[in-house]
């Protein structure tokens, strides 16, 4: 399995890793080590190190009676964005005493993420109360990738859910940046919710059809051409 992927699951059992929703790089039976060459990264140029990266992000694990004060300290600490690990479906109910808190950090311009704990399926924040009030108070859109099942996608006046759009897989490595640039691209460029789910699906499916991890064929005119399919 990629390093990127694997997850340590078990304490001391053999079969102490899994790749978790991600396909295996490999397998070893009697034929010995059998890899799976479209998983693995297709290496091009030289390696170069990406230093531009934000560290200024804090990973955020709910646990029962958390201190709704976090959240104005993370910010004083200078913190750009928070990724909020939830319970479950989105089950954020320790928050309801810190949704001020996060109010604040919204308008100071620090992005803040929800995602769930676990490490299968998906989240949905409308499904408990103080989701929905997460969502009302700033998160102005929400977007779940789902896999294979596409994308559910969400803000203060509707939901839907979109199918992946068809594309030749060569290669999934870079699709999940992929969507998440178009997701970017589309909100700047003034698209509804929908056009902007669309987008990122048009991108992961571009980006799936090259060996080369940022496909050379994409483009907003490739983006807009694939949505209109």
């Amino acid at each position: 399995m990629r390093g990127c992927r694997a997850v340590k699951v078990r304490a001391s059992g053999f079969s102490a890793f899994e790749s978790v929703n991600a396909r295996y790089a490999g397998t070893v039976s009697n034929r010995g080590l059998v890899l799976d060459e479209r998983v693995l990264p297709q290496p091009k140029g030289e390696t170069r190190l990406c230093s531009d990266i934000s560290r200024d992000v804090f990973l955020l694990k709910l646990t029962p009676g958390l201190n709704p004060a976090v959240f104005d300290m993370l910010a004083a600490m200078g913190y750009k964005g928070i990724v909020i690990e939830a319970f479950g479906l989105g089950g954020v109910t320790v928050l309801h005493k810190g949704l001020r808190g996060i109010h604040r950090c919204l308008e100071d311009g620090i992005s803040v993420v929800v995602t769930t704990q676990c490490l299968y399926d998906s989240s949905d924040l409308r499904v408990y109360q103080v989701g929905n009030k997460l969502l009302e108070m700033g998160v102005h859109r929400l977007f779940i990738s789902m896999g294979a099942d596409g994308v559910y996608a969400a803000d203060g006046n509707e939901e839907l859910w979109l199918p992946n759009l068809p594309g030749n897989m060569v290669n999934t490595t870079g699709c999940g940046d992929a969507f998440m640039g178009a997701l970017a691209w589309a909100y700047l460029e003034g698209m509804d919710l929908k056009e902007t789910a669309l987008a990122g699906l048009a991108a992961g499916s571009i980006a799936m059809e090259s060996q080369e991890t940022i496909n050379p064929a994409m483009s907003a005119t490739a983006l807009k051409l694939r949505m209109a399919e």
